[in-house]
């Protein structure tokens, strides 16, 4: 997205994105009863950015209750509440929805008349209804209904529940001229009094639900912009980024590593379901910088980039900060210019001819323009012997710049692969007393309030979320490399995870 420099470009991009809106999501022209739609996030379970859906414990009774209208979302995001969740009716919708046990309302019209929500009373509405259906009550007179039991449940005062007994009389004379037993009456009003303390109203269920389905919309149809999207949102925050990049990775995406040639202002899609970060994720790239970067291209060469057909310095924007920070994150792979018999022997030789020695190729005079371009192929060839990161300087280097590491990053994917084939999982899903994986990010020796002494690991898991161990039995001499790839035996208490030096392997990358 280019960037924004008057109201009249705000306005411009806000009638671009309304009329596409318009001409593919507006309720006269989108689906609202598509099942591929609802098959392929609700009950396959894709749920990254979906509205209403971004916990596990309401994705797992999404999955379970497999929504097919947008009636049926907006019952499953009401019942999804404390109140209803208390009353077990989460249960009870899944009983009646996926098992056809109908809840007994000791009348089968009253089943029928909730048929929208399988037998259930979820919505305010539904307390109108049954009012004006079963009770006879004139429209008027069943909004006082609702209101009067909600404000029973809500403030408890005598006046309020005095309200509600005092209907209830005319309710039960009016279901049983309707053709329904006393019992039947007295027992379907009292249910609706305990039922419609937890309801919710349904207009706003509905909203709700159709924002949730626009989301699972853009993402059946429009799955890699809208991951983009996600992952452009979700990568301000660490944990965020974490949960985000976990999402996307199990929808078979790659996120890949920052390159010149590709990475732009936003994340970036490329083929073979692969992802890459924005530009402006990289501490010293700003977004002048990027964008002149952008211009540049596409180039075939690292001279293209760095001088004009006179051979002098080009970039102003894109300052020496910022090609620090792209030599740092190693973003020039496009440009096959590291390697044994490349330009480049490694990236550390790279910073030291472009980064250190910035200056200097930099250089220009009247006699010769071309000065600075010359200097950089003297001292490519002049600091050639020069050995590679070590993994931890590397490591400090993606966290200087990223401010964090991606897991990706630590350890290649075959390791990784290969730890699951023997049943070893990362320590994110953690299931009980076994086995797992972790790097550690810190190690930091502490005594105990009885005076025993421990190590306190800072670890992080596949998804790159912190975690912590309380290592005891430690010999007060083992000691850990940052990032390490541990595996080990872990349990878990009230304070965290458990285990001791000895159940500990630390694995070479």
């Amino acid at each position: 997205m280019a960037k924004l420099t008057s109201i009249k470009d705000v306005s411009c991009e806000f009638e671009d994105i309304k009329r596409w809106f318009d001409n593919h999501m507006s309720l006269d022209k989108i689906d609202l009863n598509d099942q591929d739609v609802y098959e392929y996030v609700y009950h396959d379970g894709r749920f990254p950015g979906i509205f209403q859906c971004t916990a596990a414990p309401t994705q797992k009774f999404f999955r379970h209750a497999q929504p097919r209208t947008i009636i049926d979302i907006a019952a499953l995001t009401s019942i999804w509440r404390p109140g209803p969740l208390a009353a077990h009716v989460d249960k009870l919708y899944l009983e009646s929805k996926n098992e056809g046990k109908e809840y007994d309302w000791g009348d089968k019209r009253i089943n029928e008349l909730l048929k929208d929500t399988y037998g259930l009373l979820i919505f305010q509405e539904g307390v109108m209804m049954l009012a004006e259906k079963v009770a006879g009550f004139p429209k008027e007179k069943c909004d006082e209904v609702r209101r009067a039991i909600m404000k029973r449940s809500i403030s408890g005062g005598d006046a309020a529940k005095a309200k509600v007994d005092e209907m209830k009389s005319d309710f039960v004379t009016g279901a049983i001229k309707n053709g329904y037993s006393k019992v039947v009456a007295e027992d379907l009003y009292e249910k609706i009094a305990y039922f419609s303390g937890y309801a919710f109203n349904k207009s706003h269920a509905v909203a709700y639900a159709v924002d949730s389905y626009y989301c699972a919309w853009l993402l059946k149809y429009y799955e890699e912009q809208w991951l983009a999207s996600y992952l452009e949102v979700m990568s301000r925050n660490d944990d965020d980024r974490a949960k985000a990049f976990s999402e996307v990775r199990e929808l078979g995406y790659q996120i890949v590593p920052i390159d010149v040639q590709y990475a732009s202002t936003e994340w970036t899609v490329l083929p073979g379901k692969k992802l890459m970060p924005s530009l402006l994720a990289c501490k010293g790239v700003g977004i002048s910088a990027a964008e002149e970067l952008i211009r540049m291209r596409p180039f075939s060469t690292l001279e293209e980039l760095l001088w004009d057909e006179n051979g002098q310095w080009k970039l102003s924007k894109f300052n020496r900060r910022a090609l620090e920070a792209m030599v740092n994150v190693e973003a020039f792979n496009s440009l096959d210019i590291i390697g044994e018999e490349k330009l480049f022997k490694n990236y550390a030789h790279m910073y030291k001819v472009l980064i250190e020695n910035n200056n200097e190729i930099k250089k220009s005079t009247k006699k010769e323009p071309a000065l600075g371009k010359r200097r950089f192929f003297e001292l490519a060839r002049e600091l050639r012997d020069c050995n590679d990161w070590t993994r931890q300087e590397y490591i400090d280097k993606l966290i200087g710049v990223f401010g964090s590491v991606d897991v990706d990053r630590l350890v290649p994917a075959e390791i990784i692969k290969r730890l699951a084939n023997k049943g070893v999982v990362s320590i994110d899903e953690y299931m009980g007393n076994n086995v797992y994986w972790f790097f550690v990010a810190d190690a930091q020796p502490k005594k105990s309030k009885s005076g025993r002494t421990y190590m306190m690991l800072n670890v992080v898991g596949q998804s790159s979320k912190a975690h912590r161990i309380f290592m005891w039995s430690w010999d007060g001499i083992f000691k850990f490399n940052r990032y390490a790839l541990v595996v080990g035996e872990l349990n878990r208490n009230e304070f965290g995870f458990v285990t001791s030096q000895k159940k500990l392997k630390t694995i070479n990358v």
